[in-house]
């Protein structure tokens, strides 16, 4: 077994466990430990100290692979051309981020390791704001590629942290200050990478869909837009070029020819959407039950249909994967 994947698995079973402790350390002071104390409590279930010192593990991993095993693939090449200066990064938030790099006097790695603890401290964040989520929530979170990519996909990883804080407020929270800070972290996204932009028509779906009626027609326009989402996205980006260029340009670039080609890649990433497929299924299946029982279920049930939307459209382009 090599040795980066022994110190992953150190670092992700430390992680859990830290999250366990604090969690049933919070379960235990509770005079009446359900799940309505539990909420009402959850922003006890970790503290700030154990928020760090978890987001420090997991830069020790950076740490730990980049001086060792030093990442050339993904985008790391690209992040360092960037922060040389031979080319300039598309990406607005990155950009800014290289800046104050440079101007606190960190090199490449700093950027690098501070991507990862800023990730993980945000995605930290939302597990102890949300009202729902468990240390298995983050144990499940921890066995995918999540914590890897703060190593190699700087701009995507930002826009995945931002929106889970994002979803988390949208769930449970319902005045104008929280709409106000949905919109203004969706904006940020954006500036990291385009894939952000899916955060504002997820955002109006939470804020139209209140019954059952308006969830099948969500459904409906996920099935039409399944269906026909090669030709309307080669028009949207036609659309958007004039008005939003480095939108109009990512949308054109995952829909041209050569990205529409690549059959095998399309077919893998289709097919890694499986367990969210069977998850949506069963979900809508159990709907009628649980939907009286499980506070927002509506609502994750519109964030689990919306994923499994973006796992089937990968058929279309490889890119969508991210």
């Amino acid at each position: 077994m090599r040795i980066e994947i022994i110190v992953y698995t150190l670092i992700w079973v430390i992680s859990y466990l830290v999250i366990n402790k604090d969690y049933s350390k919070m379960v235990r002071s509770l005079s009446i430990p359900d799940q309505l104390g539990i909420s009402r409590n959850s922003n006890r279930k970790i503290g700030f100290f154990g928020i760090i010192a978890i987001a420090l593990l997991w830069v020790l991993f950076n740490v730990f692979i980049t001086t060792s095993h030093p990442i050339t693939g993904g985008d790391r090449m690209n992040y360092t051309v960037n922060f040389a200066g031979i080319r300039e990064t598309p990406s607005i938030g990155l950009s800014w981020l290289i800046s104050i790099v440079k101007m606190l006097g960190g090199d490449m790695n700093v950027l690098f390791y501070l991507t990862t603890f800023i990730c993980m401290f945000i995605t930290l964040i939302a597990y102890k704001y949300s009202v729902d989520a468990t240390p298995k929530c983050m144990l499940l979170l921890f066995l995918t590629q999540y914590e890897y990519l703060t190593l190699t996909a700087l701009k995507q990883c930002f826009t995945s942290a931002i929106a889970s804080l994002v979803l988390v407020l949208l769930i449970q929270k319902h005045s104008r200050k929280t709409d106000v800070i949905c919109l203004l972290l969706i904006i940020i996204a954006c500036l990291f990478h385009p894939t952000g932009y899916i955060l504002f028509p997820l955002y109006f779906a939470f804020k139209a869909i209140k019954n059952k009626n308006g969830l099948v027609i969500y459904i409906i326009m996920i099935i039409v837009f399944v269906v026909c989402f090669q030709p309307l996205m080669q028009i949207l980006g036609r659309t958007l070029f004039p008005l939003i260029p480095s939108l109009g340009t990512k949308v054109n670039q995952y829909f041209n020819e050569s990205a529409l080609d690549a059959g095998e890649s399309l077919s893998i990433s289709f097919l890694k959407g499986v367990p969210v497929y069977l998850i949506a299924a069963l979900a809508l299946y159990k709907r009628k039950t649980l939907v009286n029982k499980v506070d927002n279920y509506d609502k994750y049930l519109i964030v689990t249909l919306t994923g499994a939307f973006l796992y089937m459209i990968s058929i279309y382009s490889v890119w969508l994967y991210r």
